[in-house]
């Protein structure tokens, strides 16, 4: 009893940890276009508008309903993909008779910290509604839980097209598995399967449907979106990015090495270790790995936080493999653990020295000096390394080196947590946006409404006039605003009190206007950037930014100036 009082303490500390990394400032960051297109149409849907529903009904369902208790913001549009975000930590529970107790507590603290999990999260979408319905139907499913079965595989259909990628490479690893192994092998696993009773399980889905079916009622255009799910999914295969192929391979890429260098670390050598010993866990977690990766690639709508249904698997297998990297040393413990301090110290300088190439041009003294630095260290890690498993053990050596390389490595992936969630970095440095980011949304508005105090008393009742944009994030922003039309040219007679254009615009009309311009789209061109620029970017989170702006025009009797010439500054 004391045993499982203290694994529920340490399960509590990794939602504790996942609520940190996914509440923290989750309103503070302007929405994006996707964000903002979900965050519309359930805003719209629960306004008693007729708009047809793509992606997730039930997220949709859920976030207006969040709406009509809390009233619309950035943070009631995120805030069913946080809580979700935080309780997935506990789906290692479901998996601790495979897995073992203690990986299942750290698997929980890995998922805690993915930084595709905390994006995903923090992002006002089904993304993370797909992952939690996905994985929790796999657990219930597993241990034979038919009620629930039925239920989170309910939601897993109506979550959202995310979900496909985790269907169909779950479903293909565990039909690999089990058409290679025999029937002797694999007879307990076929009896665990068996253990669903269908009928149940299909009550408890048609149940679930009745339940949804009262969301539906408030919105009944909910029911249309139930279908459009995975149309929207087999229309993906006929998707054509706005962006070139060369640019997401760029960030697949990186993504996978850099943001979960720890779990690709483990999580490979684990699934090969697990492969060469017939580890049968590990070998799925292999395959699932390796199908998902297949899909993703091969799917024209991916997006890089699509890895997350490769991230997991890889977390699952470094949970059983880090108690080989890390674990209490046997023989020589003194040795052991002062040299497991040298080689954290080590690692810790070397990653030191390569940021001190950042200040220094290629060639010069300074960078020779830097690269030099590095080389030594290294040399010393390795010279000692030697000295300590002949002079004392091996097993010491091993030791202190994996104890070393998981230290650097966590602290990485923290940084990259941190990243994730777009606390204290550019955020047009996330390398998980999956499109350009409006950085001064926020202040658009508040310069808005202060215009609108100024001149009626109240925030957001001035009339504004969109001229030929259609951002789905500006209008979002701008939604209190209720006298607001969007239009693509304004007569020559009409002078609204505020008109917003892009940067490129030119505005003629009889009123005299002052105007200020705004960042309404921040992206990195990630395939332009050079060796030393994706360095900096990995070790500060900065590179070189390209911008979009818009401009506000106020008409000048706003300004208690009235018409008089603005003065020049």
């Amino acid at each position: 009893m004391k045993n499982f009082r203290f694994e529920i303490v340490l399960y509590l500390l990794a939602a504790s940890l996942a609520a940190v990394f996914r509440l923290t400032q989750l309103g503070s960051i302007p929405l994006g276009n996707l964000e903002a297109s979900q965050a519309l149409q359930a805003l719209k849907l629960f306004e008693g508008s007729n708009s047809p529903v793509s992606s997730s009904p039930l997220n949709l369902g859920l976030t207006g309903f969040i709406y009509y208790m809390f009233g619309s913001s950035n943070t009631a549009a995120r805030l069913i993909p946080a809580v979700l975000g935080i309780f997935l930590v506990f789906a290692p529970l479901l998996f601790k008779d495979r897995l073992g107790k203690g990986p299942a507590v750290i698997l929980a603290f890995f998922l805690a910290v993915d930084p595709f999990l905390i994006f995903l999260s923090r992002e006002a979408g089904s993304g993370m509604m797909a992952i939690f319905s996905v994985i929790f139907f796999l657990g219930v499913f597993l241990k034979g839980y038919s009620t629930w079965s039925g239920i989170f595989g309910t939601l897993s259909i109506l979550s959202g097209p995310m979900a496909f990628p985790g269907i169909a490479a779950i479903s293909l690893s565990a039909i690999w598995g089990r058409s290679k192994a025999s029937d002797v092998e694999n007879g307990d696993e076929r009896r665990s399967w068996n253990k669903t009773n269908w009928k149940t399980a299909l009550i408890a889905a048609g149940i679930t449907i009745l339940i949804a079916g009262l969301v539906f009622l408030k919105a009944p255009f909910l029911i249309n979106g139930v279908g459009s799910v995975w149309v929207e999914t087999i229309i993906g295969w006929n998707y054509l990015p706005g962006f070139t192929s060369q640019d997401i391979l760029i960030k697949f890429i990186i993504s996978i090495l850099f943001l979960v260098p720890l779990a690709f670390l483990l999580g490979i050598t684990g699934m090969v270790r697990g492969a060469l010993k017939k580890n049968q866990v590990n070998v799925f977690f292999m395959r699932w790995a390796l199908i998902a990766l297949g899909i993703i690639l091969i799917y024209p709508a991916h997006r890089v936080t699509d890895l997350a249904w490769v991230s997991i698997p890889l977390w699952a297998a470094s949970s059983q493999e880090i108690n080989l990297w890390v674990h209490k040393p046997t023989l020589h413990k003194s040795v052991s653990y002062i040299f497991a301090a040298v080689c954290s110290v080590l690692f810790i300088f070397c990653g030191l020295k390569i940021t001190n190439l950042l200040a220094y041009e290629p060639g010069s003294a300074d960078y020779q000096l830097a690269l030099a630095g590095i080389a030594l260290t290294l040399l010393m890690l390795a010279v000692a390394a030697f000295l300590i498993g002949w002079g004392w053990s091996r097993s010491a050596s091993f030791f202190g080196l994996g104890i070393g390389m998981m230290v650097i490595l966590s602290v990485f992936t923290l940084n990259m947590s941190r990243r994730a969630a777009n606390l204290g970095s550019l955020q047009a440095a996330n390398i998980l946006n999956p499109g350009p980011i409006p950085l001064e949304n926020e202040l658009l508005v508040k310069t808005m409404n202060d215009i609108s105090l100024q001149n009626k008393g109240i925030t957001g009742d001035l009339d504004v006039s969109v001229i030929k944009l259609t951002d789905s994030n500006l209008t979002w922003a701008i939604r209190d605003f209720s006298n607001t039309s969007f239009v693509s040219s304004l007569a020559k007679n009409e002078t609204p009190e505020l008109v917003i254009t892009s940067a490129n615009e030119l505005l003629e009309l009889p009123a005299s206007y002052r105007g200020q311009d705004f960042v309404q789209a921040a992206e990195i061109p990630w395939s332009l950037l050079t060796w030393k620029e994706w360095l900096k970017w990995l070790i500060f989170g900065e590179a070189p930014t390209q911008k979009q702006f818009i401009v506000l025009w106020a008409r000048n009797d706003l300004f208690p100036l009235g018409d008089s010439e603005i003065p020049n500054e």
